[in-house]
């Protein structure tokens, strides 16, 4: 489920930049499509490039290209309590239960659920206002 969701969100951004590319030109200008789109928001949020890693590793397997935050789909993820100074606490308190937790390599284990909320919440503040018009169709 948790792969679900951060390639839910990846492939979001990829809908937003085709949605703006006929749209809203403007806030996608320069940008040579939606991989160029996720880039530049890889590059500017911490939380959504964590979670485009994810999906990505869910979908190769293994990332060799470039420095990913995430070596691999088995390395990725991991369910457990957390314990004393093993964890980015960010999103946890002590004795929280055990939770879905996120592995960049080389870093502490951050909390899925509060990745994938910022992610999609602080790469939604960068997207243009769309206007969703219902069809005309019933």
């Amino acid at each position: 489920m948790l792969f679900c969701a951060a390639a839910a969100i990846d492939a979001l951004a990829a809908h937003i930049y085709w949605w703006c590319s006929q749209n809203a030109a403007l806030h996608v200008a320069g940008l040579a499509g939606d991989d160029a789109y996720r880039g530049h928001l890889r590059a500017s949020n911490r939380d959504f490039e964590l979670t485009s890693d994810v999906a990505k590793a869910n979908k190769h397997v293994v990332l060799v290209r470039g420095q990913p935050t995430v070596q691999s789909a088995a390395t990725a993820t991991m369910v457990k309590a957390p314990g004393w100074d093993e964890f980015r606490w960010d999103d946890f308190t002590w004795d929280s239960p055990p939770v879905a937790l996120l592995c960049p390599t080389g870093d502490a284990p951050w909390n899925a659920l509060g990745v994938l909320e910022r992610a999609l919440s602080s790469s939604n503040r960068r997207w243009p206002p769309l206007a969703f018009r219902r069809s005309s169709g019933g």
